[in-house]
């Protein structure tokens, strides 16, 4: 297997996904292409997709898709960060 990722009816988690060394080559072929979209290197290699449902055992709300794109986005990633650790301080480990 060349790529273990995240996968949703047809969307990938491609920033998710497990990747192994093969793909090096592949990858540096297609960025010198100036081809930036990842999941068309799925297309080339052996991709074993992991359902939703069954990373739902580990994280239930899904959280590791969470993403931080805002100021606001980042306020609420620490107060997430803060209830999983218990801490109160985001930066606790």
């Amino acid at each position: 297997m060349d790529i273990v990722v995240p996968f949703s009816g047809t969307y990938y988690q491609p920033l998710c996904a497990v990747y192994s060394k093969r793909c090096i080559p592949l990858i540096e072929a297609q960025l010198e292409r100036g081809d930036r979209k990842v999941d068309r290197l799925f297309e080339r290699v052996a991709v074993k997709p992991v359902s939703y449902r069954r990373l739902r055992s580990v994280d239930p709300a899904l959280r590791s898709f969470f993403n931080v794109n805002t100021p606001e986005e980042l306020l609420l990633a620490e107060r997430m960060a803060r209830d999983l650790d218990g801490s109160g301080d985001p930066g606790h480990s």
